[in-house]
């Protein structure tokens, strides 16, 4: 039998994305920003899972292809956190961020690589 090797390269980001206090937290405004940074992200969506805490507060997840982009919200603090795990390591924060810098109520984006590496 053959051995056959195999390596995932994996990157995983995180962004946190501070608000205007006029910002519409919105099941919709949500589900605009995910795709947003898809589109750029030039991710492959699978499955999408949307759950509105009883206070407040959102979250949405989105299954892809290589793995996940998650979406918290925190509107007593006007931020909303942003966790990408993709297998892509190739992506380009800078248009990430301008595209989300374009969208309405987008006060300030702070992006952090967590890691990126072989497996």
């Amino acid at each position: 039998m053959e051995k056959v090797s195999t390596h995932i390269k994996i990157d995983h980001s995180v962004i946190k994305i501070t608000t205007s206090p006029d910002y519409e937290y919105s099941k919709e405004a949500l589900y605009s920003l995910a795709d947003t940074i898809s589109k750029e992200a030039q991710l492959n969506v699978v499955e999408k899972c949307y759950y509105a805490y009883p206070v407040q507060g959102e979250t949405l997840v989105y299954i892809l292809s290589e793995s996940s982009l998650v979406l918290h919200t925190w509107p007593e603090h006007s931020f909303i956190y942003v966790d990408l795990l993709t297998g892509n390591t190739n992506l380009k924060y800078e248009q990430i961020e301008k595209a989300i810098r374009g969208l309405k109520g987008i006060v300030s984006i702070q992006s952090q690589e967590v890691s990126n590496q072989v497996l």
